[in-house]
Order: structure tokens, then C-alpha cells, then sequence
């Protein structure tokens, strides 16, 4: 490294040395003029009559314009530095001649873009000058700023699913705002469809996987629920931890290493039905975001990847109302203006109501019976305070609640557990100037779940199991367009978690702050580049953790249709969540860093190769490998309730690594019939904690060496559409024993209370359950109706043709015969679905 630094010394040394002894001599010459006053074109050929040569455009220099000198005897570079002190001219050197250059102009031409009739803000949207290369996007507000050259232009501006519009710009030296707005077939259909959009292609170097909600054809879902995880697991690398689950487990990496944020609230708990709906509401969404590598620098917290949801805002024109109905549940949303075209609002509901059927039956027949429902409300409202701010208003409330009534001793005995979020945002975003823009965002968060029961465990257990995480924060971020190939984006932020931990658990609480830049620029035409560093800080019972996570990605054109990007990625956690029994949410319980759990890290690479050979046709490559560090396990025999054991609840812990690597193959292909979209992924993740498996790696829990979906969507008429899903997974990893052999008391034909066989372990995940796999089919008939009114059928059956693993596996011996079976709970068959729906 020193001798690195002496040769660069000694080169810009020289190189000033010799710039010091050519070119600048002539500009350093002294030169004596005729006259203090006349016009820059006769101090010009004075300059000239004294032998130096000079250069120029008379139609970039105002020659005819009067000038004084407060000096005739100068440098020559005195002289012509005050000949064009107020004008944009370039003084340059070349082969010791003097070139003088009209410098180059730009103006900003900035706005926002919009929705038209809804004035919802449009993000992502494709913004370009025709004829030149000179091209952005907007950010998550619809903002969009661009250089360009005095002149007269065309703007032209696209986003998937709405119109395109082109404007004729006459630009001066001053900045220009040009707000847009977008008009649409159909504002209310929100259903996933991943799709490429050839426009942004050269632009995507942050985004190597983007999901757009977009006015889509209709893809099979659970139960009829169109939910954006049911689209995310079409995506390689993305299964869910069990079937139908929106758990989602990536890249080998965990359900909880997923960062989930509505309307920049982040979400701990995203479970109805214990996983078989999400709280993402598909009526409200607008857009959002998904990366599983290469993440912006404003993203932390999470190991594996990132969901950034925004919801829609409410049209402020007209109102609009959508009302559905389905086996399980039904929704009701309405939205419209407050004040027309200055404030919106947009409210949704959505309530089951299966469990009022399955308590009758427990009323009427007094059987055991279980029964569960969930209820959630989402509002937003905006306001438009002025032309460069706008305020924005989100809240979320849910609630699930499962009950399990049975009889004992011919009495009544009830377990209960309930779960549920409460999210709150206030957001203000300003244009600040034409080149600089602000959003600052306070939230407010809190998941809590609890278990109830009548049961009598000897005082072991208290019938009551509270657990609970609040978070508060405030962030304010920046997007900065220095100039026409050069974008900062910068910010700071800090939250507060409280922790109320469940039975002979402290409260606890951890303050985190962070800051992060990153910019974005363009080297030539080819390559674009983007570096950034986050900074992370935790500080739990006075001790810090600091993070310094550096993020940096490529993009290299090949061609108009061939792209390479490479990427590198530092994440880091800081909050750990444990599951309390074993099995999947709500029974879990979040705990803060400590010096036994330090925060968890990750080191993502990863390359990707894209081909676009036609517009809606699509390939995709990508390899990837993962380091991490610091995760947690429980340790043998530890669990997290029960006093008697580590007298330290933190001290229950191991301490591991882990290592996921694969490669990812995606396929898309539309025809004016017909979209389809494979995708492909061959895996391995692999861990490893001292104290476990002897101190040898071993498969990851949810460890899936091959994943596949196929995915077709088709049009049959302009009112009947078809969809169909084929996912396949390899089966999960458990661990069974590798010999079992009968008690002492078995063999000596003693009676014995106890389980006659015992068990011994030699390697952790050892057996594979069978492969999985289902076909989902669905159609949709689309009714139109007077005034803009739709009525919209909806059938389907999950699992047509399936071999799926069951939600929740568990190990049994079968004493006839001497051998481990593998059984379980939660099993689907063929599950049908029916929805109406009424749009107004």
C-alpha cells in the first residue's frame, strides 16, 4: 500500500511539473493592450496581434459586446478570465493554443407524476427526453428531476399498465416543472403479475427483481385470496414455510430475516389464519418492491430480503367502492375524495366468518370444536397541502383469535391465543427545489400475541402468555439529482423497541439509529454504478453495537438486449425471534442483541445475466452465495418459558454460521394470449454451531435443493380469463433417529408407564420428507354493468393434483413393528374456492 501511494505521488508530481512547464506558459505570458474599453472582439485580435493563438466560434461569443479592463498590461489568462468573467465561456489549452469553449448549460426539468382523475402519486414511472439518452425514473413519491441543455424537446412518459404521454418542452436556463398525469383503463383491480418492462431496462441496476402491482390477469391463490405472497413464491429462491403459508423463506434464510414494510411501518407479524392469509389487504396495494440481493443503502435490519409495500391513497375525484365475498372471509373497501382534487381517503375491512359456523355447531352439538377468525381495518387519507407539500395519514388494526373448546370430566375447559398489529404512519413529503427531494415519516408499531388456558400444568406454566414488541421511530429521507448522470440519496432515521417478554422474562428496550448515502451514476452509456454504505447502531442495557454495512452494484449493457450486474451486500439484525413450541407464528417471542445473542450479519454476493430479444420476453440467471454469521438456536433441551432450566433466559443460546448458495433461472413469455412465466432454482444452505452435529455443518431446516413453478395466465374472451400454477419443492429437512431399540423394562417384560423405545440421535436433519408438489387452477368472469359497475366471479381449486408436506410434521413409533414413521397435522387436499365480487 505504501509504495501504491509513492507512485501516485511521484506520478501527479511529474504530471504537475509538467503542466507547469508547457501549457500553462502561455497563459502565464504577459501581454500589453492597446486600450482599457472596446468590444471582446478587439481585445480578441489584439490578443492575437501579440502572437498567441487563440481559438473560438464567433456564435458562441458575443463579440460585438463593450467590455472595460482594469488593467491593459496582464497575463493573457488575466485578460480573457475578465473579458468573460459573466459569460458561460470555457477557457481551455490545447498544443499551445488557447480554446475558448461555450460552456454547457442545463436546466432541470422536475414535477410529479400522477394518476389521472385519482391523483394518486405514480412511482417508478419511465422518464425521457425523445432522441437523446438522457432518461430517469420517479422515486416512491412520483418525483423526477432531469438535466438537459436549453432547448426544444420532447418529454415522453410511460409506467406499466397505464397510458403513455408525450409533451413539447421549450427549455430556458431556468429550472421548468412539468407535472404529469396518467390515465388508466381500471384503477381497481390490484393482483400481482411479475412482468419486465423494457424501458427501464438499462435503469435497473438497483433492482435486479422488482414485483410491479399492475392491472394483471388473475393467478390461482389460495382459497381465493388474492395475496401478493402466493405471487412472491413464483419468483426462484421464494417458498413458504409450510403450503399455502405467506411465510416466506429465502434463499434458505429464515421467515423472520425478512424485512416487511407497509408504507414505511414495519411489520413483526404478518399472519392470519396462522399463516393461511396475510395482513396485506390486495384491495389497497399500489405497488411494491421485493429484493432477496443487492439492496439499496437505506435498507437494514434484515439478513435475507426486503418487501417495501406501499397502499393506495384514495382517488380524489370521484368515490369508488368494492365489495367481496368468499368461503372464508368477505371485504368491503370505499375511497374518495374529502376535498376534490386536494384530499382522498381510502378505507377497507375485512372480517372472517367461518367461525360463527363452527361455534353454532360446538353450541349445538357440544362437541370439541376449534374455531378461529380475524378481523382487520385499514385507513389512509392525504392531503395535498401546497404544490410541493403533501401529507399523508396510514393506520392499520388487526386482530386473530383462535379458540379450542373441549370437554373434561363433563366440563367445559377453553385455550386461547390471540394476535394482532396495530401500524401507524404520518409522512410529509417536499420538493425543496428542483433538484432536491424530502420525505420524513414518524411510525409507530406494535405486534402482541398471548395464550390462554384452563388447564392446570402444576404451576409450571401460567395460564396467561403475554408477548409483545413496540417500535417507535422517525426517519427523514433525501433523493439529491446533482446533476443529469449523478443521484445521492441520503438520510438518518432512529426507532425505539420495547420489549414485554413473557414469564420470568424481563422488559427490556433497544434504541436504534442509522445513516446511509448512496449514489447513483452513469460511467458512458454501458455501465451504471451504484455504491452506498448504511450505518447502524443498537444500544441495549448501555452496551452499543455498531454496523458498518457497505452495499455496492453494477450494471454492464452488452448490446441492446444482453445485461450483466454484479452485486455486493453487507445486512445486518439486530432483533432475534424465537418460536416459543417449535411451530410457525403467532407463538413466537422477539428478543433484543445481547453479548451472548450478538446481532446477526450477512455477506450476499451475487451475478445476474439478463436477456430481453423482444419486448414481453424476458431470461434471467443469477448466482448467488450468502455468509452468515451470529444466528441463534436453541440449545438441546432449552426452550424459552420454563425457569428450571438455563437460569439465564440469553444464556439458552447457541451460536452459528451459515452458508447458502445456488443459481436462480427465470423464463417469461407473453403472446396476445397468453403470459407464462417459469421459473427455476437449484439451492444449498447449510449450518453450523459448536455444540451441535458433533461441530459438523448440516442441512438448514428449511434447506430446498430444487424449487419450480410454471405459471399461465390466459384470455379467453374480453369477460373470461383462465390461470393455472404448478409449484414443485424437494421435501424439508428433519431429523430422525438413527437407532431405536427397546427399554430395559420392554426386555425384561416389566410394565412400565414410560415409551417402551428409546431413541438415539446421530446427525441433525438427516431425512428428507417426500418431494411436494400441486396444480392450481382458476377462472374469473368479469361482468360489466351500467355507469362503470362490474360484477367479478371467481372459482378455483387449490391442490388438483397434489403430494404436499403437512404444516406441521412430528415423529412417531410404531411398536408392532419397530420403525420411526413420519406423520402430521394440517395436510391439504383439494381445497375449492368461490368469491363475488361488486366494484362500483
Amino acid at each position: 500500500m505504501r509504495l501504491l501511494l509513492r507512485f501516485l505521488f511521484i506520478f501527479l508530481a511529474v504530471e504537475t511539473c509538467a503542466y507547469g512547464q508547457t501549457e500553462p506558459s502561455v497563459l502565464n505570458l504577459k501581454i500589453k493592450l492597446r486600450k482599457n474599453r472596446a468590444t471582446i472582439g478587439q481585445f480578441l485580435e489584439d490578443i492575437e496581434s501579440s502572437g498567441i493563438l487563440l481559438t473560438y466560434s464567433p456564435q458562441q461569443i458575443k463579440l460585438n459586446k463593450e467590455v472595460s479592463l482594469t488593467s491593459r498590461h496582464a497575463t493573457t489568462g488575466q485578460i480573457l478570465q475578465e473579458l468573460f468573467k459573466d459569460d458561460d465561456i470555457e477557457i481551455k489549452l490545447l498544443d499551445h493554443k488557447i480554446l475558448l469553449v461555450a460552456k454547457k448549460r442545463f436546466s432541470a426539468i422536475y414535477g410529479i407524476v400522477r394518476q389521472q382523475y385519482t391523483g394518486e402519486v405514480i412511482a417508478d414511472a419511465n422518464v425521457w427526453i425523445k432522441d437523446t439518452k438522457v432518461r430517469s425514473t420517479t422515486n416512491s413519491y412520483g418525483f423526477y428531476s432531469i438535466d438537459i441543455e436549453p432547448g426544444a424537446y420532447e418529454l415522453y412518459v410511460s409506467h406499466i399498465g397505464s397510458e403513455s404521454k408525450t409533451f413539447a418542452l421549450q427549455v430556458d436556463r431556468s429550472a421548468f416543472r412539468k407535472d404529469v398525469e396518467l390515465g388508466s383503463a381500471d384503477l381497481t383491480l390490484a393482483t400481482v403479475e411479475i412482468k419486465p418492462d423494457s424501458a427501464t431496462k438499462n435503469l435497473a441496476v438497483k433492482k435486479p427483481e422488482q414485483i410491479d402491482l399492475v392491472l394483471t390477469r388473475q393467478l390461482p391463490s389460495a382459497i381465493g385470496e388474492k395475496d401478493i405472497f402466493g405471487a412472491l413464491q413464483t419468483l426462484p429462491g421464494v417458498v413458504g414455510a409450510t403450503t399455502n403459508s405467506v411465510n416466506l423463506l429465502v434463499r434458505g434464510g429464515t421467515a423472520d430475516q425478512n424485512l416487511i414494510i407497509i408504507d414505511e411501518v414495519p411489520v413483526y407479524n404478518l399472519n392470519h389464519f396462522n399463516g393461511f392469509f396475510s395482513i396485506i389487504n390486495s384491495e389497497i396495494l399500489k405497488s411494491a418492491d421485493f429484493y432477496s440481493g443487492n439492496f439499496p443503502a437505506k435498507y437494514t435490519g434484515r439478513l435475507s430480503s426486503v418487501l417495501d409495500i406501499r397502499t393506495r391513497e384514495g382517488n380524489m375525484s370521484d368515490f369508488h367502492g368494492q365489495t367481496s365475498v368468499g368461503f372464508f372471509h368477505f371485504s368491503s373497501t370505499l375511497e374518495g375524495p374529502v376535498i376534490k382534487n386536494k384530499s382522498s381517503f381510502i378505507v377497507s375491512m375485512r372480517r372472517s366468518w367461518i367461525d360463527l359456523l363452527e361455534k353454532r355447531s360446538y353450541e349445538k352439538f357440544g362437541q370439541e370444536v376449534e374455531y378461529t377468525n380475524f378481523t382487520d381495518l385499514n385507513i389512509k387519507t392525504s392531503y395535498i397541502l401546497n404544490r410541493n407539500n403533501r401529507l399523508y395519514l396510514t393506520g392499520y388494526y388487526g386482530r386473530d383469535h383462535y379458540s379450542r373448546m373441549f370437554n373434561i370430566d363433563q366440563e367445559s375447559v377453553i385455550e386461547k391465543t390471540n394476535w394482532g398489529n396495530r401500524l401507524l404512519a404520518i409522512r410529509w413529503n417536499n420538493i425543496l427545489s428542483p433538484k432536491l427531494y424530502q420525505n420524513t415519516t414518524f411510525t409507530a408499531s406494535r405486534y402482541q400475541n398471548s395464550l390462554y388456558t384452563e388447564l392446570d400444568f402444576n404451576n409450571l406454566v401460567p395460564r396467561m402468555l403475554i408477548s409483545t414488541i413496540t417500535d417507535y421511530g422517525i426517519k427523514t429521507d433525501f433523493s439529491f439529482y446533482l446533476k443529469q448522470n449523478l443521484k445521492i440519496n441520503y438520510g438518518v432515521g432512529g426507532n425505539l423497541n420495547l420489549f414485554e417478554l413473557p414469564y420470568l422474562l424481563s422488559r427490556t428496550r433497544a434504541l436504534n439509529t442509522t445513516a446511509y448515502i448512496e449514489t447513483e451514476t452513469s460511467i458512458g452509456q454501458e455501465i451504471k454504478l451504484v455504491t452506498g454504505v448504511n450505518y447502524a447502531n443498537t444500544i441495549v442495557s448501555g452496551r452499543i453495537f455498531h454496523s458498518l454495512q457497505p452495499r455496492v452494484s453494477v450494471l454492464k449493457e452488452l448490446g441492446s438486449k444482453h445485461s450483466i450486474i454484479g452485486s455486493f451486500a453487507k445486512m445486518t439484525q439486530a432483533l432475534h425471534q424465537i418460536t416459543m413450541f417449535g411451530i410457525p407464528s403467532p407463538y413466537e417471542i422477539r428478543i433484543p442483541s445481547s453479548s451472548a445473542t450478538p446481532p446477526e450479519k450477512s455477506y450476499i454476493f451475487s451475478l445476474t445475466y439478463r436477456y430481453a430479444p423482444a419486448q414481453g420476453t424476458n431470461f434471467a440467471v443469477q448466482l448467488y452465495q450468502k455468509y452468515a454469521y451470529h444466528l441463534l438456536r436453541l440449545k438441546p433441551g432449552q426452550q424459552m418459558l420454563f425457569g428450571f432450566l438455563a437460569k439465564d433466559a440469553f444464556d439458552r443460546f447457541l451460536n452459528g454460521s451459515g452458508i447458502s448458495k445456488g443459481i436462480e433461472f427465470s423464463y417469461k413469455k407473453s403472446y396476445s394470449w397468453l403470459d407464462a412465466q417459469i421459473s427455476y432454482a437449484l439451492a444449498s444452505s447449510r449450518l453450523k454451531f459448536n455444540g451441535l452435529n458433533s461441530g459438523n455443518s448440516f442441512p438448514a431446516d428449511y434447506n430446498s435443493k430444487h424449487t419450480l413453478s410454471v405459471v399461465a395466465n390466459t384470455q379467453i374472451t374480453s369477460k373470461l380469463s383462465l390461470s393455472a400454477l404448478f409449484a414443485f419443492a424437494s421435501g424439508q429437512q428433519v431429523t430422525l433417529p438413527a437407532i431405536l431399540y427397546k427399554n430395559l423394562d420392554e426386555t425384561l417384560g416389566i410394565e412400565s408407564l414410560e415409551d417402551n423405545y428409546s431413541y438415539r440421535l446421530k446427525d441433525i436433519n438427516n431425512y428428507q420428507l417426500p418431494n411436494e408438489y400441486r396444480l392450481d387452477v382458476g377462472a374469473k368472469y368479469l361482468k360489466l354493468l351500467k355507469k362503470g359497475r362490474q360484477r367479478i366471479f371467481s372459482v378455483g381449486a387449490n391442490g388438483l393434483m397434489s403430494n404436499l408436506r403437512p404444516a406441521y410434521p412430528y415423529m412417531s413409533a410404531n411398536t408392532a413393528i419397530g420403525r420411526i414413521q413420519i406423520e402430521g397435522l394440517g395436510k391439504d387436499g383439494i381445497l375449492p374456492y368461490f368469491s363475488f365480487g361488486y366494484k362500483f
